[in-house]
């Protein structure tokens, strides 16, 4: 019996040992997993900070190009406005000089017609 009790107790002991090698090793992975994943939220904050960094250059950059883009629209568009008005007032002069030209050439005409009705009146 005494045998046995030595048994057993050689068997809980080894049971022992063997949990706390266990309970060491898993305590050990663990804290490698913790660490490792430790570096990488660094290197995922360092990677993201970076990241906004270049980004937030990027949307200035962006902005800067807007701004330019818009006011070289609004001088194109004050340069196109001005073309606009001055060809509508050379067409204006034009159609006026036409105006002209035509009211002339129908008072000639009537003229010509009073004279032509003189005559055959005659």
């Amino acid at each position: 019996m005494h045998e046995s009790i030595g048994s057993l107790n050689n068997i809980i002991k080894s049971t022992k040992e063997q949990l706390e090698a266990n309970i060491a090793s898993t305590q050990t992975y663990f804290n490698q997993n913790t660490k490792n994943l430790s570096k990488t939220i660094d290197i995922l904050k360092e990677n993201t900070s970076a990241r906004l960094t270049v980004m937030g250059a990027d949307m200035k950059d962006i902005s800067i190009k807007m701004i330019d883009t818009q006011e070289r629209f609004n001088v194109h568009s004050k340069s196109v406005n001005l073309t606009l008005d001055n060809e509508f007032k050379r067409i204006e002069q034009v159609s006026r000089k036409l105006e002209q030209m035509l009211e002339g050439a129908v008072q000639g005409q009537n003229i010509e017609l009073e004279k032509l009705d003189q005559k055959n009146a005659f």
